[in-house]
């Protein structure tokens, strides 16, 4: 059994920018982060936010050129972060058998993340591990049950629900959404909902619009309505013809998906997710909070570097996420995650059809197979299935073999500016998976693992699921 949250946590603790660092006296090793930036942190500027927005929004994850100037080496990796605590064993024991997976997850860091923490089930049982520091002013460890926000895995909860309804025969896979939002897509009745789920609808992606994309980060406090990111979308032609061999991955798909389950059901899109797939799987610790902008419970900090490399970072931490809504919203924990997952692909949240269903895949344009709100990734002769995630100042990984025995979540901060450190960042994540999976430690350089770093592995899906995804 994982342990559950200590009543020692603070609750509602709400994330604000920090100023000045705590009296605390620094542990002797200090965070990869901290080495780094010193621990300053600024308050969210206002200059450079078009710039690293455009740079993150047009360049893949591989790109050989970077966005901006490459980190200077002598605040990049080289020294060790501090050690995880394994639950019940007490703070810096690492048993024998996960050390290489200890040092996988302190790989992460060094590459740039400011923490990292990862759940991983198999064989041995549930191991929870961190690295890094939750908050790089204060230096406050980053705990294995702290929360983040997961990004795009939100999709994979939204089509849940939507698979749900279709064996209630509330809702039709082949059905255009048309019958269900009448109007919502202008001059087009051929989409159908099937189309939105795996991403074939061919609709303009809202969150690469330029206007959107240049202001949504100063602007962190302000509430979208649905229907407002829709139209964003709507201004746009499609990117092609609806078809189901053109698939093109685009957030105003689920933002449609939210609006047709809340119009099918007569219910908000909260009390829905509660009911449906958070109090059935036991998922204590997974919240929508639509328009709130705090992470309730114990959490790490996200941050980026908005303002040059040799600038504070900003604290990105507070934010209002209904920008996302229901392509990227939520907030978990890395249990929590392996527990979502462990019951769906199991069938306890769907019944054999609706799954198989949800598993009939189509190549992304990035070549991975992706199904309704779910990607298969073949790795070291193991199918896995799930999704990742990334939020301004998270990155999330969260995938299952298909048998639902073995499981690895993985959540890190961003320290980022560059798409050279975000690549670095991206492949030691990468080589978390690796590890468990392929049973080594990998030791991959590019951003995305190719044949040749792990035999078997396919890259990841969409590092450009949200705006702060390059």
């Amino acid at each position: 059994m994982v342990d559950s949250d200590p009543t020692t946590d603070r609750g509602d603790r709400r994330t604000t920018p920090a100023s000045t660092p705590m009296a605390a006296p620094l542990p002797r090793t200090r965070p990869a982060a901290q080495r780094r930036f010193g621990g300053r942190v600024s308050t969210l500027g206002k200059t450079a936010v078009a710039s690293f927005l455009a740079s993150i929004l047009l360049v893949p994850a591989g790109a050989a050129q970077a966005a901006n100037p490459p980190i200077d080496s002598a605040r990049g990796p080289g020294h060790g972060p501090p050690a995880a605590a394994d639950p019940g064993r007490g703070p810096g024991h690492v048993p024998p058998e996960r050390a290489e997976l200890q040092h996988a997850l302190d790989a992460v860091v060094e590459a740039g993340a400011a923490g990292a923490a990862v759940e991983v089930r198999d064989q041995h049982g549930a191991w929870r591990g961190t690295s890094g520091v939750a908050e790089i002013d204060s230096n406050r460890p980053i705990l294995p049950h702290s929360r983040f926000r997961v990004g795009s895995i939100t999709k994979t909860f939204m089509a849940t629900i939507a698979l749900q309804l279709t064996g209630e025969g509330k809702l039709a896979l082949d059905a255009p959404v048309e019958r269900y939002l009448p109007g919502i897509i202008p001059g087009d009745q051929d989409i159908t909902v099937r189309m939105i789920m795996n991403h074939t609808s061919g609709l303009f992606n809202y969150t690469t619009d330029p206007k959107f994309a240049t202001t949504f980060l100063r602007n962190r406090q302000r509430t979208f309505a649905p229907e407002e990111l829709v139209r964003i979308a709507m201004q746009h032609e499609p990117e092609y013809d609806p078809a189901p061999d053109e698939p093109s991955y685009s957030n105003t798909n689920y933002v449609l998906l939210g609006m047709l389950i809340e119009k099918v059901t007569g219910n908000d899109i909260r009390s829905e997710l509660h009911e449906r797939v958070l109090r059935p799987a036991g998922l204590r610790h997974t919240r929508f909070p639509e328009h709130f902008p705090f992470i309730k419970g114990p959490n790490a900090h996200g941050y980026l570097g908005l303002q040059g490399p040799s600038e504070p970072l900003t604290d990105v931490t507070r934010f209002n996420p209904s920008w996302a809504w229901t392509a990227g919203a939520i907030t978990s924990t890395t249990s929590d995650l392996n527990r979502f997952y462990r019951a769906l692909l199991t069938g306890e949240l769907l019944a054999p059809e609706p799954l198989e269903e949800m598993q009939a895949t189509t190549p992304l344009n990035s070549g991975l197979p992706y199904g309704l709100g779910l990607t298969r990734i073949p790795m070291c002769g193991t199918t896995l299935w799930g999704h990742d995630g990334r939020f301004p100042g998270f990155i999330t990984l969260s995938f299952t073999s298909a048998d639902g025995q073995r499981q690895v979540s993985l959540s890190l901060t961003e320290t980022t500016e560059n798409a050279a450190e975000l690549a670095r960042v991206s492949s030691a994540a990468v080589d978390v998976l690796a590890t468990e999976f392929c049973g080594r430690t990998a030791t991959s350089q590019s951003a995305t693992p190719s044949t040749q770093d792990h035999p078997g592995t396919a890259p990841l899906p969409h590092r450009n699921s949200l705006p702060a995804v390059p």
